[in-house]
Protein backbone atom coordinates (compact mmCIF):
# COMPACT_ATOMS: atom_id res chain seq x y z
CA UNK A 1 0.00 0.00 0.00
CA UNK A 2 2.63 2.61 0.88
CA UNK A 3 5.80 1.08 -1.27
CA UNK A 4 6.64 3.99 -3.86
CA UNK A 5 4.03 6.49 -2.31
CA UNK A 6 5.02 10.31 -2.02
CA UNK A 7 4.55 10.70 2.22
CA UNK A 8 4.80 13.78 3.89
CA UNK A 9 5.23 13.65 7.55
CA UNK A 10 5.25 17.20 9.91
CA UNK A 11 6.91 16.89 13.32
CA UNK A 12 8.93 14.21 11.77
CA UNK A 13 11.64 14.47 14.35
CA UNK A 14 9.40 13.88 17.68
CA UNK A 15 9.05 10.64 19.61
CA UNK A 16 5.93 9.66 17.35
CA UNK A 17 7.14 11.10 14.49
CA UNK A 18 10.36 9.42 14.15
CA UNK A 19 9.17 5.92 14.76
CA UNK A 20 6.55 6.74 11.96
CA UNK A 21 8.96 7.98 9.91
CA UNK A 22 11.10 4.60 10.03
CA UNK A 23 8.02 2.46 9.53
CA UNK A 24 7.22 4.64 6.31
CA UNK A 25 10.57 3.95 5.12
CA UNK A 26 10.93 0.70 6.13
CA UNK A 27 7.36 0.08 3.65
CA UNK A 28 9.03 1.12 0.87
CA UNK A 29 7.30 4.74 0.83
CA UNK A 30 9.13 7.78 -0.46
CA UNK A 31 9.14 9.94 3.03
CA UNK A 32 9.60 13.78 3.07
CA UNK A 33 10.21 14.38 6.77
CA UNK A 34 9.17 18.48 7.76
CA UNK A 35 10.71 19.74 10.96
CA UNK A 36 12.27 22.66 12.64
CA UNK A 37 15.31 21.39 14.25
CA UNK A 38 15.99 17.69 12.27
CA UNK A 39 19.47 17.87 12.45
CA UNK A 40 19.83 13.91 13.24
CA UNK A 41 18.26 12.77 10.46
CA UNK A 42 20.08 12.20 7.63
CA UNK A 43 18.54 11.72 3.97
CA UNK A 44 18.67 8.92 2.56
CA UNK A 45 17.30 7.16 -0.81
CA UNK A 46 14.19 6.86 0.77
CA UNK A 47 14.36 10.50 3.07
CA UNK A 48 14.32 13.72 2.45
CA UNK A 49 14.29 16.02 4.72
CA UNK A 50 12.46 19.84 5.11
CA UNK A 51 14.12 21.91 7.85
CA UNK A 52 11.18 25.02 8.49
CA UNK A 53 8.83 26.47 10.88
CA UNK A 54 5.30 25.17 9.94
CA UNK A 55 4.30 28.61 10.82
CA UNK A 56 5.90 30.51 7.56
CA UNK A 57 3.16 29.73 4.96
CA UNK A 58 5.32 30.65 2.38
CA UNK A 59 7.92 27.40 3.50
CA UNK A 60 4.97 25.00 4.13
CA UNK A 61 3.62 25.91 0.76
CA UNK A 62 7.49 25.45 -1.02
CA UNK A 63 7.48 22.19 0.66
CA UNK A 64 3.99 20.76 -0.01
CA UNK A 65 4.89 22.04 -3.75
CA UNK A 66 8.68 20.52 -3.58
CA UNK A 67 7.35 16.93 -2.16
CA UNK A 68 3.80 16.64 -3.98
CA UNK A 69 2.97 13.87 -1.24
CA UNK A 70 -0.03 11.52 -1.88
CA UNK A 71 -0.19 10.60 1.70
CA UNK A 72 0.09 13.43 4.65
CA UNK A 73 0.70 12.56 8.44
CA UNK A 74 0.70 15.67 10.17
CA UNK A 75 2.18 15.35 13.92
CA UNK A 76 3.99 19.45 13.87
CA UNK A 77 2.30 20.61 17.44
CA UNK A 78 3.45 23.01 20.26
CA UNK A 79 3.14 20.36 23.31
CA UNK A 80 3.06 22.85 26.33
CA UNK A 81 0.50 21.43 28.58
CA UNK A 82 -0.46 24.94 30.66
CA UNK A 83 -3.29 27.37 30.86
CA UNK A 84 -0.85 30.38 31.01
CA UNK A 85 -2.46 33.04 29.02
CA UNK A 86 1.26 33.20 26.77
CA UNK A 87 0.62 29.35 25.77
CA UNK A 88 -2.50 30.09 23.95
CA UNK A 89 -0.59 32.41 21.80
CA UNK A 90 2.37 30.19 21.01
CA UNK A 91 -0.43 27.29 20.36
CA UNK A 92 -2.48 29.34 18.12
CA UNK A 93 0.95 30.10 16.63
CA UNK A 94 2.34 26.59 16.03
CA UNK A 95 -0.54 24.18 16.04
CA UNK A 96 -3.84 26.20 14.63
CA UNK A 97 -1.78 28.49 12.17
CA UNK A 98 0.64 25.74 11.09
CA UNK A 99 -2.10 23.84 10.25
CA UNK A 100 -4.29 25.88 8.28
CA UNK A 101 -0.74 26.69 6.35
CA UNK A 102 -0.36 22.94 5.74
CA UNK A 103 -4.36 22.32 4.98
CA UNK A 104 -4.53 25.07 2.68
CA UNK A 105 -1.43 24.45 0.63
CA UNK A 106 -2.84 20.79 0.06
CA UNK A 107 -6.50 22.24 -1.04
CA UNK A 108 -4.37 24.08 -3.45
CA UNK A 109 -2.51 21.49 -4.57
CA UNK A 110 -4.89 18.66 -4.63
CA UNK A 111 -4.16 14.57 -5.41
CA UNK A 112 -3.97 14.04 -2.13
CA UNK A 113 -5.37 10.72 -1.22
CA UNK A 114 -5.43 10.67 2.45
CA UNK A 115 -4.47 13.36 5.63
CA UNK A 116 -3.88 12.18 9.01
CA UNK A 117 -3.84 14.41 11.86
CA UNK A 118 -3.01 13.60 15.15
CA UNK A 119 -4.89 15.23 17.73
CA UNK A 120 -5.27 14.09 21.36
CA UNK A 121 -7.48 12.63 23.79
CA UNK A 122 -7.07 15.74 26.06
CA UNK A 123 -9.43 17.35 24.37
CA UNK A 124 -12.02 15.30 26.28
CA UNK A 125 -11.12 17.51 29.11
CA UNK A 126 -12.99 16.41 32.01
CA UNK A 127 -15.61 14.72 30.59
CA UNK A 128 -16.96 11.19 32.11
CA UNK A 129 -14.30 8.47 30.76
CA UNK A 130 -14.24 6.47 28.43
CA UNK A 131 -14.08 9.58 26.63
CA UNK A 132 -16.48 8.30 23.06
CA UNK A 133 -16.35 10.61 19.88
CA UNK A 134 -19.94 11.76 20.16
CA UNK A 135 -18.98 13.71 23.37
CA UNK A 136 -18.68 17.88 23.32
CA UNK A 137 -15.05 18.21 24.27
CA UNK A 138 -14.05 20.22 27.18
CA UNK A 139 -10.28 21.33 26.98
CA UNK A 140 -8.53 22.36 30.33
CA UNK A 141 -5.06 23.71 28.42
CA UNK A 142 -3.66 25.87 26.00
CA UNK A 143 -2.56 22.31 24.14
CA UNK A 144 -5.96 20.38 24.31
CA UNK A 145 -7.60 23.72 23.22
CA UNK A 146 -5.59 24.44 19.98
CA UNK A 147 -5.76 20.86 19.23
CA UNK A 148 -9.42 20.87 19.34
CA UNK A 149 -9.08 24.05 16.79
CA UNK A 150 -7.31 22.14 14.77
CA UNK A 151 -9.81 18.89 14.57
CA UNK A 152 -12.76 21.70 13.86
CA UNK A 153 -10.79 22.99 10.67
CA UNK A 154 -9.86 19.45 9.62
CA UNK A 155 -13.89 18.90 9.47
CA UNK A 156 -14.18 22.05 7.75
CA UNK A 157 -11.80 21.17 5.14
CA UNK A 158 -13.29 17.79 4.72
CA UNK A 159 -16.70 19.39 4.35
CA UNK A 160 -15.79 22.34 2.47
CA UNK A 161 -13.11 21.21 0.13
CA UNK A 162 -13.73 17.28 0.11
CA UNK A 163 -10.29 16.99 1.89
CA UNK A 164 -9.82 13.57 2.70
CA UNK A 165 -8.48 14.16 6.43
CA UNK A 166 -8.72 11.78 9.75
CA UNK A 167 -8.21 12.97 12.91
CA UNK A 168 -6.74 10.53 15.49
CA UNK A 169 -7.35 11.44 19.49
CA UNK A 170 -4.50 9.14 21.42
CA UNK A 171 -4.00 9.20 24.59
CA UNK A 172 -0.43 8.91 26.34
CA UNK A 173 1.77 7.44 23.68
CA UNK A 174 5.16 5.85 25.68
CA UNK A 175 8.24 3.34 24.27
CA UNK A 176 11.69 3.21 23.82
CA UNK A 177 12.79 6.53 22.85
CA UNK A 178 10.64 8.95 24.58
CA UNK A 179 11.67 12.79 26.05
CA UNK A 180 13.07 12.88 29.45
CA UNK A 181 10.70 15.10 29.94
CA UNK A 182 7.33 12.40 30.03
CA UNK A 183 6.53 11.28 33.34
CA UNK A 184 7.34 7.42 32.41
CA UNK A 185 10.96 7.94 30.71
CA UNK A 186 11.73 10.43 33.73
CA UNK A 187 10.80 7.92 36.10
CA UNK A 188 13.12 5.55 34.46
CA UNK A 189 15.84 7.25 34.37
CA UNK A 190 15.67 8.54 38.30
CA UNK A 191 15.53 5.23 39.59
CA UNK A 192 18.22 3.94 37.28
CA UNK A 193 20.09 6.71 38.60
CA UNK A 194 19.88 6.26 42.26
CA UNK A 195 17.55 9.66 42.68
CA UNK A 196 14.44 10.47 44.70
CA UNK A 197 11.43 11.02 42.41
CA UNK A 198 8.71 13.27 43.38
CA UNK A 199 5.06 12.63 42.26
CA UNK A 200 1.46 13.36 43.07
CA UNK A 201 -0.36 10.39 45.32
CA UNK A 202 -1.17 9.04 41.89
CA UNK A 203 -4.74 8.10 41.90
CA UNK A 204 -5.32 9.83 38.25
CA UNK A 205 -5.70 6.48 36.29
CA UNK A 206 -4.22 6.89 32.63
CA UNK A 207 -4.73 4.85 29.42
CA UNK A 208 -1.07 4.42 27.87
CA UNK A 209 -0.85 3.29 24.23
CA UNK A 210 2.74 1.98 22.93
CA UNK A 211 3.92 4.02 20.40
CA UNK A 212 4.23 1.03 17.16
CA UNK A 213 0.74 0.56 18.49
CA UNK A 214 0.10 4.16 17.63
CA UNK A 215 1.70 4.20 14.20
CA UNK A 216 0.11 1.12 13.26
CA UNK A 217 -2.66 2.67 13.60
CA UNK A 218 -2.03 5.97 11.97
CA UNK A 219 -1.00 3.80 8.86
CA UNK A 220 -4.22 2.43 8.73
CA UNK A 221 -5.96 5.42 8.89
CA UNK A 222 -4.06 6.55 6.04
CA UNK A 223 -5.51 3.81 3.87
CA UNK A 224 -8.96 3.07 5.28
CA UNK A 225 -11.86 3.49 3.12
CA UNK A 226 -14.87 5.31 5.03
CA UNK A 227 -11.95 7.28 7.81
CA UNK A 228 -12.01 10.80 5.86
CA UNK A 229 -14.11 13.22 8.14
CA UNK A 230 -14.14 11.19 10.97
CA UNK A 231 -12.42 11.78 14.30
CA UNK A 232 -10.99 8.60 15.96
CA UNK A 233 -10.14 7.62 19.28
CA UNK A 234 -6.70 5.68 19.96
CA UNK A 235 -5.55 3.90 23.21
CA UNK A 236 -5.30 0.65 25.12
CA UNK A 237 -9.29 1.08 26.55
CA UNK A 238 -8.29 0.34 29.76
CA UNK A 239 -6.53 2.81 32.46
CA UNK A 240 -3.83 2.27 35.09
CA UNK A 241 -3.79 4.13 38.01
CA UNK A 242 -0.03 6.28 38.02
CA UNK A 243 0.68 4.91 41.31
CA UNK A 244 0.16 1.24 39.96
CA UNK A 245 2.85 2.06 37.21
CA UNK A 246 5.56 3.51 39.42
CA UNK A 247 5.03 -0.04 41.42
CA UNK A 248 5.19 -1.82 37.98
CA UNK A 249 8.58 -0.09 36.88
CA UNK A 250 9.75 -0.56 40.57
CA UNK A 251 9.44 -4.24 40.60
CA UNK A 252 10.83 -4.53 37.21
CA UNK A 253 13.73 -2.25 37.55
CA UNK A 254 14.25 -4.02 41.66
CA UNK A 255 14.10 -0.28 42.53
CA UNK A 256 12.10 0.77 45.45
CA UNK A 257 12.42 3.18 48.46
CA UNK A 258 13.34 6.46 45.82
CA UNK A 259 9.84 7.51 44.78
CA UNK A 260 8.35 10.24 46.76
CA UNK A 261 4.44 9.94 47.12
CA UNK A 262 2.82 12.88 47.62
CA UNK A 263 5.98 14.86 47.09
CA UNK A 264 3.61 16.92 44.09
CA UNK A 265 0.23 18.39 44.35
CA UNK A 266 -1.56 18.14 41.39
CA UNK A 267 -2.47 20.30 38.56
CA UNK A 268 -5.65 22.77 39.33
CA UNK A 269 -6.70 21.39 35.85
CA UNK A 270 -5.75 17.68 36.63
CA UNK A 271 -8.21 15.40 34.36
CA UNK A 272 -8.31 12.50 37.20
CA UNK A 273 -10.02 9.62 35.09
CA UNK A 274 -8.47 9.31 31.27
CA UNK A 275 -9.23 6.70 29.35
CA UNK A 276 -10.96 6.42 25.71
CA UNK A 277 -13.77 4.30 24.31
CA UNK A 278 -11.77 2.80 21.11
CA UNK A 279 -14.72 0.93 19.65
CA UNK A 280 -14.84 3.24 16.50
CA UNK A 281 -11.37 2.17 15.53
CA UNK A 282 -11.70 -1.44 15.85
CA UNK A 283 -14.83 -0.59 13.54
CA UNK A 284 -13.51 1.94 10.82
CA UNK A 285 -9.46 1.08 10.77
CA UNK A 286 -9.38 -2.54 11.69
CA UNK A 287 -7.47 -1.29 14.67
CA UNK A 288 -6.71 -2.39 18.47
CA UNK A 289 -3.77 -2.02 20.69
CA UNK A 290 -1.59 -5.40 20.68
CA UNK A 291 1.14 -4.17 23.16
CA UNK A 292 0.21 -5.13 26.96
CA UNK A 293 1.52 -2.18 29.35
CA UNK A 294 3.43 -4.87 31.12
CA UNK A 295 5.62 -5.66 28.00
CA UNK A 296 5.56 -2.05 26.76
CA UNK A 297 7.19 -1.35 29.88
CA UNK A 298 9.42 -3.80 30.06
CA UNK A 299 10.57 -2.72 26.67
CA UNK A 300 10.59 0.95 27.60
CA UNK A 301 13.18 -0.04 30.70
CA UNK A 302 15.26 -2.03 28.27
CA UNK A 303 15.82 0.73 26.43
CA UNK A 304 17.76 2.51 29.32
CA UNK A 305 19.85 -0.41 30.06
CA UNK A 306 23.26 -1.60 28.70
CA UNK A 307 22.63 -3.16 25.19
CA UNK A 308 19.20 -2.75 26.00
CA UNK A 309 15.93 -1.07 23.65
CA UNK A 310 14.70 -2.29 20.71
Amino acid sequence: MLRGKRVLVTGARGFIGRNLVDALVARGADVAALDMVPQDMKETGGLTVYTGDIADSTFVKECVDGCRPEIVFHLAAFKERSSEVEDFYRAVGVNVMGSLNLLSALVKQGGVSSVVVLGTAEEYGKNASPFAESMRETPVTAYSWSKLCVTNLCSMCHSLYGLPVVVLRPTLAYGPGQEAGMFLPSLIRSLKEGREFAMTAGEQTRDFVYVTDLVDAMIRASGAEGAAGEVINIGSGSAVKLLELVTMVERLMDRRGLVRVGGRDYRPDEIMDYRVDTSKAKRLIGWQATTGLDEGVRRTIASFLPRGGE
